[in-house]
């Protein structure tokens, strides 16, 4: 089922919908826990290197994610009801607001020119 069907479905029948996508949230899933597919394609090359130079893909070890990104959607949990602890909201890393996201970065680094407008610091 397409993620927005599945928004609907939240809606409809107020139940929370958690997904490892980190983009499900933004389509108005309720959070996210998992890994950002930015990083996870950047391992890839390596893999692809290895192969090519003839090692044998089931001999290449599994690797696994180092950072997992935590995204809420607000406007979500307010529609159906769910109040999301403010200790949870802390350890996010992206808060969905009326359609506008904030963001913690482990580097402090600003926002992407992007989203200037719409991101803001969590403090």
């Amino acid at each position: 089922m397409p993620l927005s069907g599945r928004y609907e479905l939240t809606l409809r029948y107020r139940v929370p919908t958690i997904s490892n996508d980190p983009l499900a949230p933004r389509l108005g899933l309720l959070l996210s826990y998992g890994e950002d597919y930015a990083r996870a394609l950047v391992r890839f090359p390596d893999y692809i290197d290895k192969i090519l130079r003839g090692a044998k893909p089931s001999e290449l070890p599994i690797t696994q994610p180092t950072k997992l990104d935590l995204v809420i959607n607000l406007k979500t949990a307010r529609a159906i009801g769910v109040t999301v602890p403010p200790t949870l909201l802390g350890r996010a890393d992206e808060v969905i607001n009326e359609g506008a996201f904030a963001a913690v970065h482990e580097s402090g680094s600003a926002p992407s020119r992007r989203h200037q407008d719409t991101r803001q610091r969590i403090r």
